[in-house]
């Protein structure tokens, strides 16, 4: 749960109270949450948000009279949500993966967007809000806060000169802005944003060298939760870091010239699309590697390192992150798209994804064509998080064992966004529902149910095998084929 602690203390003339939670593991509660101390009776009602699956609860009595406690309990807190979304299939598996992502993303969701209750990162973790809009979007479709972080680092950047300390997910701020207008139609976000936008490209642009592709940034973070050779892929050198970051660039340039257009400004707009054709021939003529027919992770250039930029390394690395990212923007072309994924998904001595970055790779895994192969496959790796069903674990494993993952990250939650989306075959055809397509595919389960929030009320989509889908959708959306 995300909550504050709420004791009520009956007698007592003097007494320490000391409460150690944990979210899995009781041998975990150690740091101490909450000392209370007191004398007589005393009602406590806690200040800080816990992630809390678990309590170890110890009294100390240092008076003479007994202490009695009458009530140790959560306050629970989230953002209020109207819930009319399901899932339910013939997987047990693939239910029990969505439902636990959707609590993850109800934890999260609280004045602000939060990575998770225990982390608390309230600004600039856009790698994390996108994922949990996304699930979102599918779930319980109050738009309000993604609205809100659009907004809040906007004007983050605009203090900070269009700088991001997380570069990748400056990218990914973009993509969101385009996906909440999406699902919105809602045109005054443009307006809180653009000055931003425009600020965070021209310092990117600034990162680019003379052979067009990004090579000087203040940092390549963040990739994911790995450590490669003694590397950490959270903030690794250049030879591990630029193909993932080039690509992001290179998707956030189209998807900004896409914003730029609706936002009016055609000539910003063409200087986007410009720069992306210079990042995508530099990209395929310094990173491509004819012998492996895959990308390389980045360059062995020699450059002043710092902690966020560790000294590169000699080794030539490969990834699933470059190259699935390559094929999801169009980096490679459909055809080595397809012989990429295919080659990734073939190849698990290849550095392979933790959750968070697995969303690129099933959004890659889909627009190659190829979710009918491998997208369940995939999806199916969650099932190591099903045998705890409080909460949604952050990574598949906890890489340095010093860490020490959390189990409330809503970024692992993919497959909540995953499993209707591409199971129902959504595609928004004119923001804010105006127009949709729907073409399901049940991916050889036996049958699934699914229910998604629109302003208007619920698309519902039933399905059973060998038998025509059962569409319900309101009457203020067309459904286009």
């Amino acid at each position: 749960y995300s909550a504050y602690y709420n004791v009520e203390v009956s007698q007592g003339d003097s007494y320490t109270i000391l409460i150690r939670d944990y979210e899995r593991y009781p041998e975990k509660a150690i740091k101490v949450s909450e000392m209370i101390t007191g004398s007589g009776p005393l009602k406590y009602r806690g200040l800080d948000m816990k992630s809390v699956g678990g309590v170890v609860m110890n009294v100390h009595n240092t008076g003479m009279k007994p202490v009695t406690i009458e009530k140790l309990s959560l306050i629970f807190t989230h953002y209020p949500v109207t819930d009319v979304s399901d899932f339910e299939c013939s997987e047990p598996v693939f239910n029990k993966i969505y439902n636990i992502g959707k609590w993850a993303l109800k934890i999260c969701k609280q004045t602000i967007e939060l990575d998770s209750p225990k982390h608390q990162e309230n600004l600039g973790c856009a790698g994390d809000y996108h994922i949990s809009s996304l699930m979102n979007y599918f779930t319980y479709g109050d738009t309000e806060l993604t609205r809100f972080d659009l907004v809040r680092i906007a004007h983050f950047l605009e203090m900070a000169d269009g700088y991001m300390f997380h570069t990748t997910y400056s990218m990914i701020w973009i993509m969101m802005i385009k996906e909440y207008y999406k699902f919105t139609a809602d045109m005054t976000v443009f307006d809180e944003t653009k000055k931003a936008l425009t600020m965070l490209l021209e310092k990117v642009n600034t990162y680019v060298g003379e052979k067009g592709r990004v090579d000087n940034p203040p940092t390549y973070m963040f990739v994911d939760w790995l450590v490669v050779d003694g590397y950490s892929i959270h903030h690794p050198p250049m030879a591990l870091g630029q193909g993932v970051l080039n690509a992001f660039y290179y998707g956030g340039l189209l998807t900004a010239a896409e914003l730029f257009e609706l936002m009016g400004d055609g000539e910003y707009a063409a200087k986007c699309l410009a720069r992306a054709a210079s990042i995508k021939d530099a990209f395929n003529k310094w990173l491509y590697d004819e012998d492996k027919k895959l990308y390389c992770d980045g360059l062995n250039d020699e450059y002043e390192y710092d902690p966020w930029r560790p000294k590169n390394p000699e080794k030539r690395y490969f990834s699933w992150h470059t190259n699935t990212l390559a094929a999801l923007f169009g980096i490679a072309d459909e055809k080595r798209s397809v012989e990429i994924m295919e080659t990734v998904l073939n190849d698990y001595d290849l550095m392979n994804p933790q959750p968070y970055f697995m969303h690129f790779t099933l959004e890659a895994i889909h627009k190659t064509g190829l979710f009918e192969k491998y997208g369940l496959q995939q999806l199916k790796r969650w099932e190591i998080m099903t045998d705890f069903e409080k909460g949604l674990m952050e990574g598949w494993y906890d890489y340095t064992g010093t860490y020490g993952f959390d189990y409330s990250h809503v970024w692992g939650g993919t497959p909540t966004y995953q499993l209707p989306s591409k199971i129902m075959g959504f595609e928004m055809v004119e923001a804010g529902f105006k127009k949709i397509r729907l073409n399901p595919n049940l991916y050889g389960l036996e049958y699934a149910n699914i229910k998604m929030p629109t302003p208007y009320g619920a698309i519902s989509v039933n399905l059973r095998k060998g038998e025509e889908p059962v569409i319900s959708v309101p009457e203020q959306i067309e459904l286009v084929r």
